[in-house]
């Protein structure tokens, strides 16, 4: 299923120069594992084609609509911009469901899966980032601190350079609506 965004005069944003340096495989979807006995169960990176237009052209946008005002466009690199969704916990939940039985069953499974807590932003380090590459559902993992009632999440990383600094963000959404106003902020 592809998420489409209405955008207003995409056109406009044409103009903003933006280097996609990412690795094609930020680009794909992979499910990390089927089975759920497995680390890796409930972990997807999305890939491009889950979102219309894809998530570099609408970082293109949002950033042409953050400094257009100045009269100056930067140029823009994108190093990484993947996002990972994190299902396990709820997965999981609806399979205890599903053993338990009946409305006691969903009403467990509704129990786990809600959520409370806010999307926040964090910035990561690269190379640690890099590092993963071989366990890279691992960048699909979070604490529980941040996802205590153990809801469904989608993790973003976004590494960019916006004329100098280069900056690293890890997005934390619990809301399934990661909205693209963080990603130029």
């Amino acid at each position: 299923m592809t998420t489409k965004v209405n955008l207003p005069d995409i056109a406009k944003s044409d103009s903003l120069p933006i280097s996609d340096m990412r690795p094609d495989s930020e680009k794909e979807k992979k499910i990390f594992s089927l089975l759920i006995s497995n680390d890796k169960y409930g972990i997807i990176r999305t890939g491009d084609a889950r979102l219309s237009p894809s998530p570099i052209r609408l970082l293109q946008y949002q950033a042409f609509d953050k400094f257009n005002a100045s009269g100056h466009l930067p140029k823009v690199g994108v190093y990484h911009f993947v996002v990972y969704q994190n299902t396990k916990a709820q997965l999981l939940a609806q399979t205890t469901g599903a053993v338990a039985g009946g409305l006691i069953g969903a009403l467990i499974a509704q129990s786990i899966t809600d959520h409370d807590v806010p999307a926040s932003t964090q910035l990561f380090d690269e190379k640690t980032f890099n590092a993963q590459s071989s366990d890279e559902y691992q960048n699909g993992l979070f604490a529980k601190s941040e996802n205590p009632k153990k809801g469904a999440v989608y993790i973003v990383f976004i590494d960019t350079d916006i004329e100098p600094p280069r900056v690293c963000r890890r997005l934390f959404d619990l809301s399934h609506a990661a909205s693209g106003s963080a990603l130029c902020g």
